[in-house]
């Protein structure tokens, strides 16, 4: 298992990885399970740090449509709802 030192340094990189290039947010979502995780943690945690973390990432991600499409799927509407608005 790992610790929440680890943990929060996976959740950093993978916020920097999704910050600035639209293929690496494709790949993230295209992993299966990948954006529910984040659901998931973002929703169930009581980590303020981790929870900000994993908000700013989904909010990165959504620059990929398809990733809109599955946090949709996976109970978390308001990106899809801004995109069918803009």
């Amino acid at each position: 298992m790992s610790s929440p030192w680890e943990w929060l340094a996976a959740l950093s990189l993978l916020l920097e990885l999704s910050k600035n290039c639209l293929s690496l947010c494709e790949k993230i979502g295209s992993r299966p399970g990948a954006i529910l995780l984040l659901i998931t943690i973002k929703c169930n945690t009581t980590d303020s740090m981790a929870a900000e973390k994993e908000n700013m990432t989904l909010n990165n991600l959504v620059k990929c449509p398809k990733n809109s499409k599955i946090m949709a799927e996976n109970r978390l509407l308001e990106p899809l709802l801004s995109n069918l608005i803009e």
